[in-house]
């Protein structure tokens, strides 16, 4: 069976069922071997925010505070163009 035929298959199925396959599926795949290739460049992003967290590590946001500034901004991003 193809994938296109399985996810078709998938589709047809009752949520029950989709759940069940679902826990299926995470059981046989086993999240502690899961090994994604990081590239130097990802590599160093990271080290350099993780550096920049460690010098001020008070400079940051909750998700509260996240949210919020990203709705304001986006707020302000729909008054900008009705006007």
């Amino acid at each position: 069976m193809s994938k296109a035929e399985i996810l078709a298959e998938l589709e047809r199925m009752p949520m029950e069922e989709r759940i069940e396959v679902r826990d299926r599926l995470d059981a046989m795949i086993d999240a502690r071997s899961w090994d994604p290739e990081v590239s130097p460049e990802e590599i160093a992003v990271l080290e350099e925010r993780i550096a920049e967290y460690n010098r001020n590590p008070d400079d940051v946001l909750d998700w509260d505070e996240t949210i919020a500034e990203l709705k304001a901004e986006l707020e302000n991003e729909a008054k900008a163009k009705a006007q």
